[in-house]
């Protein structure tokens, strides 16, 4: 924990560390359970905020498409595997400073591990 925290706050420094992710992967309520990150702009514009993506799965398109589009950077931590190590995911939940979900496997491990 205190190993990614020192290290976003050396990458984004003076940043609110926040983590966001916006869809659930279920096969029966998923898409009900799911944001799409348009509908997030007015959060997502803050400049006083890093997000942080939260999100598991390949979500590098929609990634590109939201910074191509309106110029918002949602950083990847390419050391934190979210679909297949939840030990790192528990210890990235807990080095931010809040964590933003839709309702998905891993809103249960941020809210577990606070």
């Amino acid at each position: 924990v205190s190993t990614l925290r020192q290290r976003y706050q050396a990458q984004f420094p003076g940043k609110t560390l926040v983590g966001i992710a916006w869809r659930s992967k279920r096969e029966v309520y998923g898409e009900m359970k799911t944001v799409a990150l348009d509908h997030w702009l007015p959060l997502l514009c803050r400049d006083d905020v890093q997000f942080i993506s939260f999100q598991y799965g390949d979500v590098q398109a929609e990634l590109d498409d939201i910074a191509r589009r309106y110029d918002i950077h949602i950083h990847v931590d390419e050391q934190v595997d979210s679909f297949n190590d939840l030990e790192a995911v528990a210890a990235q939940a807990n080095a931010l400073d809040l964590v933003i979900t839709t309702s998905n496997s891993n809103a249960h491990l941020a809210a577990a591990t606070d």
